[in-house]
């Protein structure tokens, strides 16, 4: 759905480097849950007819070994190099066994899935939508308004408008109309980002081809509404990624990729010259003007506007780096009325290694949060815009040992800070002026002392200790009012507005979840010793009368790259679960920033491995601490987050009876000794040169999925027969989007063929028997587990979406999304539940 929005308003940028068969409540004491659906059950008349042929379990694809040469002398083979040529027939071939074996197998599940859907729409349910509250920007109100579509209900069209505020000497204000997304749907598109620039009578937004799935890029079209009210396309910018308006609304800066999906240059293209050339026709099309081109392929770009319209920020960034370029916003670019005049970048400070910066502007001064001279912390500095070098940066903010800063937002007389403290989130609000520093040419800041007789800063009660928040668009520069995202694992994302001056919170904005309790169910945090003796968080989400006796059914996540959090956030595919009394357990590993840009350090490169000890060692506490057991435990990760559950379960796969990767990243090797494949070159910061270092190959090798699954055939040999009885493997689900930039499709091809060779093949596993007088029988409305049915046997399904690139999820309706989560839940239930002890 379109968003209504101003240009990013925080310091830090985004960098181009994310179940039913009825209402349940468990019982204390003994544990106990609903008769399970037995096979059956499935293949009932609300299942799909089943071919019993089709259920056989897939011939694993050839074996057809192909040899790389590594600059340091060194040789890598790949048995199944070929699956990277989607159009060779054998890659054709085995694509088509195993999708329709995946199908297959769904059919059986298809009642299943319906009910856990059910659940899922059910359990989110919202209350009552509330009408749009306006967003007021400078003298207009914007709101939405939605359509359903009568022949498909659950379609929901937007329709954009704007008012203007209404004064006492004027008369009513005439609403007015920018854009309807009906419109664009029977065109064929889908919207993205909406920007109103300064001058409220412009406004852009971007664009998808709906069967342009994908692709991260989309085109801009930029608007001017008419005095009349009507909007008038004024230019369409193709394959951008991110854009800003300048600080007078005469230009748009954007962003394009470059073929190695890299965000390299910075553009701009004048929108007064094209407004004009629009109504005369005199002038020639206009060359867009590169305002900044970054050519380290390891590093990106991105662009932002100062709060307060001054300066357009242009952040150039690697995985460790950055520096920061500002472009006068106010001085716009023409090339008929102003040939000379070009915009120039100026540069704050020059880049160093592992020193990260970003900034923003307030009355002649910049707000820096930056780890330099912490290089485990990052903290907020300020300097004058005339002394922008590093050498003036002062430090305005103390911080104790434990906290981070992550985001800041500035208004005139307040900064907004948005921290991390032992893995849970905080915000600050700092006031900036001293009472007697208002009239002065440059205003005093206050930091620790008194503004007013208060305290210069305090914290903001959050409405929950275990929660996510993030900043939003707050588009008013001169306001006391501030406004922040805000969702924990019982609540749904809400807006709360908070007052600045008076501290409290004004209004929370959203809709409550109708049928799910919140105060049933409890979150507990604990520590785990990992191989080293560090203290790992684990936050685990239950009904408050679980019992740890070693029969819940647990669902393992884990992530663990980029310095990207494990947040304890709303997850709507989690209530189902959690409703059939699961427990969810969030693992903290290191490689996230979880406690800090340390964690993150000691999760990454030569340390990546921290990060798969840390996971199998929170899966072997919670087993041993009873919350759960193997044959009870699953595990989930999703791209990086892939890797690690990869690599955790060809070492232990005992531990685990169920393993959920989406699009994972567990062809390590093969991806980054290719340096033509996008962002490879980008990744070396944060996995290392396998082609140019032997021992960064050796390290790579021994934890990449794809090269350490042991083969369980019965020929099997040695230490792999003893420790890995094919019983003992994990059955796994696999997503691929075969429009993956990010993570090739063939990764996850490759990954599942040399598991359907080694472990998943006829040999290891029998094709389901569909007899009905051999399902379980049950007669009460509950069994126990330790009456449940024999567990079925463990294998692997391949869910290939031909259509789908790595992010497509956001673009996806609600609907879909659901529908597919709901085929993963009902992967696990049957997998998870049916199992013995």
């Amino acid at each position: 759905m379109l968003a209504l929005l101003t240009p990013a308003r925080t310091l830090r940028p985004a960098l181009g480097v994310a179940a039913r068969l009825g209402p349940r409540t468990p019982q204390c004491g003994k544990r106990t849950f609903p008769r399970l659906e037995s096979l059956s059950r499935f293949l009932a008349p609300t299942s799909q007819a089943v071919d019993p042929e089709k259920l056989r379990v897939p011939s694993a694809p050839e074996t057809d070994v192909r040899t790389h040469r590594l600059a340091w002398g060194g040789k890598h083979s790949d048995p199944y190099g070929y699956l990277e040529d989607v159009d060779d027939p054998r890659t054709k071939a085995y694509l088509s066994r195993e999708e329709t074996f995946t199908a297959e197998m769904a059919k059986l599940n298809h009642g299943l899935k319906e009910r856990l859907l059910d659940d899922m729409e059910r359990l989110n349910a919202l209350g009552k939508e509330s009408p749009a509250k306006p967003t007021r920007i400078g003298k207009w109100n914007y709101y939405t308004r939605n359509f359903r579509n009568i022949v498909n209900p659950r379609q929901v069209d937007s329709g954009y408008y704007r008012m203007k505020v209404a004064k006492d000497d004027e008369g009513a204000p005439q609403e007015e109309k920018l854009l309807d997304t009906r419109q664009l749907r029977w065109r064929g598109f889908t919207a993205g980002k909406m920007v109103v620039a300064p001058n409220p009578d412009y406004f852009a937004y971007t664009v998808r081809h709906k069967d342009g799935g994908g692709t991260e890029t989309a085109e801009l079209w930029v608007n001017k509404i008419g005095s009349n009210g009507v909007v008038d396309t004024i230019t369409i910018i193709p394959q951008i990624l991110n854009f800003v308006w300048s600080g007078d609304s005469k230009s748009i800066y954007y962003t394009v990729l470059d073929e190695r999906l890299r965000s390299s240059k910075v553009i701009v293209r004048s929108i007064e010259y094209e407004e004009e050339n629009r109504v005369t026709g005199e002038h020639p099309r206009q060359r867009d003007r590169v305002v900044y081109d970054e050519r380290n392929p390891h590093w990106f770009v991105d662009i932002s506007r100062s709060k307060d319209d001054r300066y357009v920020v242009i952040h150039s960034g690697s995985l460790t780096s950055s520096e920061v370029h500002l472009v006068d916003a106010q001085a716009h670019y023409n090339p008929l009325k102003r040939p000379d005049f070009f915009p120039r970048a100026m540069l704050i400070e020059a880049r160093q290694p592992n020193v990260e910066y970003f900034v923003d502007h307030h009355e002649r001064r910049l707000f820096i949060l930056t780890n330099r001279g912490s290089p485990n912390q990052f903290r907020l500095m300020t300097t004058s815009v005339d002394q922008p070098r590093a050498e003036y940066w002062r430090e305005w903010i103390k911080l104790q040992p434990a906290e981070t800063i992550e985001d800041v937002d500035i208004f005139e007389n307040y900064v907004v800070t948005y921290g991390r403290r032992q893995a849970l989130p905080f915000v600050q609000v700092h006031c900036l002026r001293t009472q007697d520093a208002m009239t002065a040419e440059v205003p005093a800041l206050a930091t620790e002392g008194e503004t007013d007789g208060r305290p210069a800063r305090y914290e903001v009660a959050l409405p929950e200790k275990y929660s996510m928040v993030r900043p939003v668009t707050n588009p008013a520069y001169d306001t006391n009012v501030l406004k922040f995202s805000f969702n924990s694992p019982f609540t749904s994302e809400l807006t709360v507005e908070y007052d600045l001056a008076a501290r409290t919170i004004l209004e929370v904005d959203g809709r409550q979840l109708q049928n799910f309790n919140g105060q049933d169910y409890q979150i507990i945090r604990s520590y785990v010793s990992s191989h080293d003796g560090l203290p790992i968080p684990v936050t685990l989400i239950a009904h408050q009368s679980m019992v740890p006796d070693g029969t819940n059914p647990l669902l393992l996540h884990a992530y663990g790259a980029y310095g990207t959090s494990m947040e304890v956030e709303f997850r709507p595919e989690m209530l189902p679960l959690l409703e059939r009394g699961w427990i969810v357990a969030l693992a903290h590993v290191r490689g996230g920033s979880d406690l800090g840009r340390q964690w993150y350090l000691d999760g990454k490169l030569d340390k990546k491995t921290n990060s798969i000890r840390d996971l199998l060692a929170v899966a072997d506490w919670l087993v041993d601490r009873k919350y759960t057991s193997p044959a009870k435990q699953a595990v989930t990760g999703t791209s990086a987050g892939g890797l690690v559950v990869g690599a955790a379960i060809n070492q232990r796969p005992d531990l685990f009876r169920a393993a959920l990767l989406h699009v994972p990243f567990v062809d390590v090797v093969n991806t980054m000794i290719n340096p033509d494949l996008p962002l490879t070159q980008v990744e070396y910061l944060e996995w290392g040169n396998p082609s140019d270092d032997r021992e960064v190959y050796q390290l790579m090798k021994s934890y990449s999925p794809y090269e350490n699954i042991p083969r369980l055939t019965p020929q099997a040999q040695g230490d792999d027969a003893a420790r890995y009885p094919a019983q003992n493997w994990p059955s796994v689900m696999a997503t691929v989007g075969m429009r993956d930039q990010r993570v090739m499709y063939w990764q996850t091809l490759k990954w599942a063929a040399k598991l359907r060779n080694h472990v998943f093949n006829q040999a290891n596993t029998a094709p389901f028997e569909l007899e009905a007088d051999e399902a379980p029988k049950a007669t009460d409305s509950e069994i126990t587990y330790t009456n449940a049915p024999a567990a079925r046997p463990r294998n692997l399904f391949l869910k290939v979406d031909r259509t789908s690139g790595h992010f497509d999820v956001a673009t996806k309706s609600k609907r879909s999304r659901w529908e597919q989560a709901a085929t993963e839940l009902a992967f696990l239930v049957s997998e998870i539940e049916d199992s013995p002890q």
